[in-house]
């Protein structure tokens, strides 16, 4: 598991995001081809309104290289 720090712009607030690795491709049934990288992060909804929320994802997206939703 690795755990960091995302802060929006302003330094108003941060999230802790702790993202865990899918298992090895041999482990998984039936799995065929590359895994790739994880694609879900979850946040806590009752902790976050929609006005926090947008610089997070923003902020998140860039560094994860994704479209967050």
């Amino acid at each position: 598991m690795e755990t960091w720090t995302v802060e929006t712009d302003d330094d108003g607030g941060h999230l802790e995001v702790h993202s865990f690795r899918p298992a090895a491709e041999a482990s998984i049934p039936g799995a065929s081809g590359a895994t790739e990288e994880p694609g879900v992060v979850l946040v806590h909804g009752t902790l976050v309104t929609d006005s926090l929320y947008w610089p997070f994802a923003r902020n998140l997206s860039v560094l994860l290289g994704r479209p967050v939703h």
